[in-house]
């Protein structure tokens, strides 16, 4: 039978494991090696989700567990979805702790990299383990472990090929302050009780010189206090998949609901995570070769350029005023690390480009394992980039040259000179930019924008409208017609159709609807997309594009929902967001946050203002319930109170069912004791919700 791309390959030992999944990413190809190996081969990415062994399984065999597989996952996309999502029945997590050393020139006290070396013992065990691996950092004093803070990785980032690399985080979590902390570089390290280091001891292969030393999930929790480390978010995933459906059906909605209930946060999260299921994830290299090339065809007809294919690499565009010549470099997937993209630029290709005006010459990356590119400038790459060395390369960029550049989902950067270790420079306005390719003023096409709606915002910055403008070169003041956010983002979704682009609109409920959307508001219904429309500045035809979403938010407590623009209300889906409690399943002293909070709002609720409920996140801080005192009384000085005293403030009767006497006095000023003292705050937390002590 033929392996054809997108094919599931499982790996097997015999009957001893199931070894790992891949996914088949290319067509056949015959590559002759002089080592013993087979020439005829296909790419496939491997998804690190073995070893699996069969007493591990639903059934103990390997047919059981297919037979399984396939009543589970009836449809092979439905299989690769699964494979791909990190929250499957195959997860294997791995734990890890890593020495940290203060001295090392590579000392990261932020928590954002981890450096280590191709000489650390167990270095290839961790880069195997890859993205999504657990990890905490560790000192030893005294023959004790003291631990730094916990997070996750990433990605694994190649510093020096073969030799560096760094796990890069953006959850890191430090330690608090405990009793038998030490203090180092400003942070707090957690003592490593006796059971913990006897544990730690008794791994496998445990080896007391080493730095990277992998444990068991039960050791990762107890110095964390982490127990939901393996704890599958498959419901979260339903969750977007119940947004993915209104989004698809209506094309858009908007969350409703009361202050500080993460309507802004959760729009972001399920936009970023919409933008991911576009068409072009499940391409092959080739498809998005041909996808890239085609809108570079669509755009390049539409400015009234002729399209060369000189080769697969090699294009060329031209009108009567210039000719621009563009070099392909189409990075194939299954890289190790998937967002580095290793570029050569040879002799050959450098008398191609130079037959053009330089401001004229482009490489263009494809980086097919993210599913992206960048249109670079190739003197941008000459002046700026670092460009490899050594006896084949010639570093000055006058003869062959090669340089990495990192091509992410939504970022771009490259490094500059031979410090492996420094920060990389950002380049993300060449990220999906087929403008610049024409005019060297081009802007990229982010996949998601947001906007605030307000009083005097207006259809000429959402649409289009003329905007005055200074020309410094016949002096005067110009009146163009410039294109608003709105029309910006429609016109980067035609171009690039495969893709899913979202536009935030947060408190939609405040701008004025008629006046900002005009004439379009009847083409954002789904079977209305794609039909045109004269608009009224440019005398040009407009539609909205089938791949272009909308999510709004609305503050109940701002207008209330049934003021909405009717017109609005039948084109847009609605949900509902209410304050969760059981995300603040914390206490503080002898105060659990979940239940204060929910107190506060039962108060309000029985005033008959259920819109005006607190919501959970003026408790939480960097998506984390809050740990102190003081910021529990800084939430209720700053937040808390002075909302309730403005919702409320010709009722003094509600606002004192709600506060008590405690907060306010009679005169409805804040009582100022509890502010300066949080010994006295705290009591009277105690004092005034009594149902929250634990």
């Amino acid at each position: 039978m033929k392996i054809k791309p997108i094919d599931i390959v499982v790996l097997t030992k015999g009957q001893e494991e199931i070894s790992d999944f891949g996914i088949v990413v290319s067509d056949y190809e015959f590559r002759d090696t002089k080592d013993p190996s087979y020439p005829h081969r296909k790419q496939v990415v491997w998804l690190n989700r073995g070893p699996i062994l069969p007493k591990e399984l639903p059934t103990p065999t390997l047919s059981g567990f297919m037979t399984t597989c396939s009543r589970f996952v009836k449809r092979k996309q439905e299989m690769i979805n699964v494979l791909l999502e990190k929250n499957t029945m195959m997860e294997n997590n791995q734990y890890f702790i890593l020495r940290h050393n203060v001295d090392s020139p590579w000392d990261d006290v932020e928590g954002n990299k981890y450096h280590f070396g191709n000489t650390v013992p167990n270095q290839k065990k961790l880069r195997k383990a890859g993205v999504g691996t657990k990890t905490i950092w560790f000192t030893k004093q005294d023959g004790d472990y003291y631990f730094w803070g916990y997070g996750t990785v990433k990605e694994i980032e190649i510093v020096k090929e073969g030799e560096h690399w760094n796990l890069t985080y953006d959850d890191y979590t430090f330690f608090e302050k405990q009793p038998d902390s030490i203090e180092l570089d400003g942070k707090f390290l957690k003592h490593g009780n006796e059971s913990i280091q006897k544990q730690i001891e008794h791994v496998e292969n445990f080896n007391n010189q080493h730095a990277m030393v992998e444990i068991t999930k039960k050791i990762y929790e107890e110095i964390t206090g982490d127990k939901t480390s393996m704890s599958s978010p498959k419901i979260q995933i339903e969750n977007y998949d119940k947004f993915f459906n209104i989004l698809n059906k209506k094309k858009q909605f908007f969350f409703y609901g009361p202050p500080g209930t993460g309507k802004t946060f959760t729009a972001k999260k399920i936009a970023q995570e919409f933008i991911k299921e576009s068409q072009t994830k499940f391409f092959s290299d080739e498809q998005y070769y041909e996808y890239v090339l085609s809108m570079i065809q669509k755009r390049s007809q539409e400015k009234g350029f002729n399209f060369e294919k000189q080769s697969e690499k090699k294009i060329i565009l031209k009108n009567a005023e210039k000719e621009i010549r563009i070099y392909i470099d189409n990075s194939k997937s299954g890289k190790q690390t998937p967002h580095d993209c290793y570029v050569g630029i040879s002799q050959s290709v450098i008398d191609f480009l130079n037959q053009t005006d330089e401001e004229n010459r482009f490489v263009l990356i494809i980086n097919n394992d993210v599913k992206n590119f960048a249109s670079i400038p190739h003197r941008f790459i000459i002046k700026n980039v670092k460009l490899s060395g050594g006896e084949n390369w010639d570093s000055s960029g006058n003869g062959d040259h090669s340089f990495h550049i990192h091509v992410y989902d939504d970022k771009s950067q490259f490094r500059t000179n031979d410090d492996y270790y420094e920060n990389y420079v950002d380049c993300s306005d060449l990220l999906s930019n087929i403008e610049i390719l024409y005019d060297s003023h081009g802007k990229s096409c982010n996949k998601l924008e947001k906007v605030t709606f307000h009083q005097s915002f207006s259809y000429e910055e959402f649409i289009e409208g003329i905007r005055p403008k200074t020309d410094d070169k016949i002096n005067q003041v110009t009146y163009p017609i410039e294109d608003g956010i709105f029309k910006r983002l429609s016109k980067c979704a035609s171009l690039h159709d495969k893709e899913n682009f979202v536009l935030i609109i947060d408190e939609i409920n405040r701008g004025n609807i008629s006046k900002i959307f005009g004439e379009l508001i009847t083409l954002l219904e789904n079977d209305k997309r794609g039909d045109e429309v004269t608009l009224p500045y440019s005398k040009k035809l407009f539609s909205v594009p089938e791949n272009l979403y909308i999510i709004g938010t609305m503050n109940t407590a701002d207008r209330s929902l049934v003021h909405i623009d009717a017109a609005l209300k039948r084109r847009f889906g609605q949900y509902e967001l209410m304050p969760n409690y059981s995300i603040l399943d914390a206490k503080i002293d002898k105060i659990h946050l979940g239940t204060l909070l929910e107190n506060i709002n039962q108060k309000i609720i029985n005033a008959g203002f259920r819109d005006n409920q607190i919501g959970h996140s003026y408790f939480m801080t960097d998506g984390n319930p809050i740990t102190t005192k003081e910021e529990l009384q800084f939430a209720f000085a700053y937040d808390i109170v002075p909302l309730l005293k403005d919702n409320f403030y010709d009722d003094d009767k509600i606002l004192k069912d709600i506060l008590g006497d405690e907060f306010i006095d009679e005169n409805r000023d804040t009582i100022s004791e509890w502010m300066e003292d949080v010994s006295v705050f705290m009591k009277t937390i105690e004092s005034a919700y009594p149902e929250a002590i634990e």
